[in-house]
């Protein structure tokens, strides 16, 4: 006669059940609520990556973030599909739309949490990973160096780079050095400290733009070479420089724009707003070296993003991906495992090489 269960065994054995149940649910997190997750699990293409994020398919990608966004792919390229726009925003909306963003109140005390609505335009719909981590730089930081140019242009370059962040600074080096800019003007956006200035000049660049909130003293001697702009004036006046530069470049810069760490107003996608200025005013052809930190895509709210194949292939629309370098090789590198690394503990920075198209 097959053995009763008490009444203590019976909650016991129900307890364990539901634990079990949580626990699967948290190793195998939907992304758009249960009715995704079962969809997910009956098609078994499923592959976890980490604790927080799974493969998806191109064709759900498509479905419910990048056609919705404005984006249709191309071409299915790896490790980051190749997209264009739908319909493309003019140069004229995009500044518009900028400065209406741009133009809200600063804020002194940055949100700690914003709406679920919004997090899910942050997140890009929930597909990327996010983490919270807060800091509050609404007050000024305070430029530096900006008076000794004369003295960083006679640093090597692998130190110039070093001021950045951990030596990643140093990949902006090897792709100048890879990619001629003798005699050529360019743009610079965020710069607090002019490494990226001086080594651009280094690499040989005629004349620098940057476009900073602060008031930059600019060595005397180095002032018909280097001036810089406000970000509100520089859009004001946005058609003076529409296909005016040869190269731009940003490092650490635009990752952080419109999570609102600075004080900023909040915006799912200031990055990419950012991105699209700076096409706008890149000659056809021009390059864009654009320092980022690499890893699965991932949100580390207030903080930055980390860039994956799903927002990158956003990111370089409008764009030909020439090539991506490392602090360590002076040779253009791949990005396939970095790409699927959770890189949301540590910035793990590159510089891709992007040409206008």
């Amino acid at each position: 006669m097959p053995r009763l269960y008490s009444n203590r065994e019976k909650y016991l054995l129900i307890i364990v059940t539901l634990f079990y149940l949580i626990a699967l649910w948290y190793d195998f997190p939907p992304t758009n609520g249960l009715l995704k997750l079962k969809e997910r699990l009956g098609d078994f293409k499923i592959t976890r990556r980490n604790i927080y994020q799974e493969d998806v398919t191109l064709e759900e990608l498509v479905d419910n973030l990048y056609t919705k966004s404005g984006y249709e792919v191309v071409k299915v390229t790896s490790p980051v599909p190749t997209l264009r726009f739908i319909q493309g925003p003019t140069c004229e909306k995009i500044f518009d739309d900028w400065k209406l963003i741009a133009n809200k109140p600063k804020s002194e005390n940055p949100p700690r949490r914003v709406s679920n609505k919004l997090m899910f335009d942050i997140t890009m719909s929930n597909y990327s990973t996010l983490v919270y981590k807060y800091r509050n730089n609404s007050k000024k930081q305070k430029p530096a160096k900006w008076d000794i140019i004369s003295e960083l242009m006679t640093w090597k370059s692998e130190v110039l780079g070093a001021l950045s962040y951990s030596f990643d600074g140093v990949s902006l080096h090897h792709a100048m050095k890879e990619n001629e800019l003798s005699n050529k003007n360019g743009l610079i956006v965020g710069s607090l400290i002019p490494w990226v200035e001086v080594l651009s000049l280094k690499h040989g660049a005629s004349s620098i733009l940057t476009i900073e909130y602060n008031t930059l003293n600019i060595e005397e001697r180095f002032r018909d070479r280097i001036s810089s702009i406000n970000p509100i004036k520089f859009s004001g006046n946005w058609e003076k420089y529409v296909d005016s530069f040869d190269f731009a470049a940003s490092f650490s810069s635009i990752e952080h724009i419109g999570l609102g760490q600075f004080g900023e107003p909040i915006d799912a996608i200031g990055d990419l707003r950012e991105i699209q200025k700076i096409r706008c005013v890149l000659k056809p052809g021009g390059l864009l070296f654009l320092g980022l930190p690499i890893g699965l895509d991932a949100v580390v709210f207030n903080l930055h993003r980390v860039y994956g194949p799903i927002r990158l292939a956003m990111m370089m629309t409008g764009f030909e991906w020439i090539a991506t370098y490392s602090s360590e090789s002076y040779s253009s590198v791949k990005l396939d495992k970095v790409l699927r690394e959770d890189g949301t503990d540590s910035k793990n920075q590159f510089t891709l090489v992007l040409r206008k198209i």
